[in-house]
């Protein structure tokens, strides 16, 4: 009887949101919907019930912030950011609890807003910098992410600079923690090895910036590399792949061909 009574109470609660829609008194509303999911839990203890209550989401409760009693929902939405791209309320209001005030400005200012440019996130998310926090944000396991960026001169896999014992910090360095202006020759400087050849670490997209006709030197983006200065068959055969293998071992091409001077475009 004592079951029966307080599910009966908790179907109440729920029909006179349904019906009224909570149009009239939206904080009202929300207190009675939490209040029927108490009422189901202490029907199935009082009871003893076989039912196993479903672990359920409300969000914040709307009395504990004035600004969910109009804006409900928006703890779960995704928006238009002004510095570009989307940004998701759920992992900062839900999870990671932050205040409606930290990002927007009082009610005096209704609809301002605190954060219009990404730098301004970096006070919150990149300081301090831990490699154990990477994962807290970014997808993947340790934060690593699972996608191969493709860049202009080939493809780079996090995956593979992680699993060489490098932590993200050696090239994401705060405050930015930006890599677009990364040097990779200042860690690849040998990567340039005999037994390598030019699609060994780039796309083959990378060779149609070369004219074949003009033979355009790969100085031309590799300044420096000593290995790329002059032609040799670990550059020749990315091209002219049948002569990669037993085509006289060992041998310049120029032994044998009339290789152009390398030029530049």
């Amino acid at each position: 009887a004592v079951a029966d009574s307080l599910l009966r109470q908790a179907q109440d609660n729920v029909d006179l949101v349904r019906v009224g829609k909570a149009a009239h008194n939206v904080l009202f509303a929300d207190n009675l919907l939490r209040a029927s999911l108490g009422l189901v839990r202490e029907a199935v203890a009082a009871g003893k019930l076989p039912y196993r209550v479903p672990s359920l989401s409300l969000g914040p409760p709307l009395g504990e912030n004035a600004c969910f009693r109009c804006h409900v929902g928006v703890e779960r939405s995704t928006v238009p950011f002004k510095g570009g791209g989307t940004f998701a309320h759920e992992p900062h209001v839900v999870r990671g609890g932050l205040a409606c005030g930290e990002c927007h400005t009082p009610l005096e200012n209704h609809g301002g807003t605190l954060i219009t440019a990404r730098a301004a996130c970096d006070a919150c998310h990149h300081n301090p910098v831990r490699q154990t926090n990477c994962a807290a944000c970014h997808a993947g396991a340790g934060g690593v992410p699972d996608t191969t960026l493709q860049l202009t001169t080939g493809d780079f896999s996090h995956g593979v600079h992680r699993a060489a014992g490098l932590a993200c910090t050696l090239c994401h360095t705060p405050p930015a923690m930006s890599a677009r202006g990364l040097d990779c020759d200042n860690c690849h400087d040998q990567h340039h090895q005999p037994d390598r050849t030019c699609l060994s670490c780039h796309r083959g997209g990378v060779l149609e910036q070369h004219s074949r006709v003009v033979h355009i030197a790969c100085v031309e983006c590799h300044e420096g590399a000593a290995t790329l200065n002059r032609w040799s068959p670990q550059i020749c055969t990315t091209c002219h792949v049948k002569q990669a293998t037993g085509h006289n071992p060992g041998k310049p091409c120029e032994a044998c061909h009339k290789v152009p001077a390398m030029q530049r475009g």
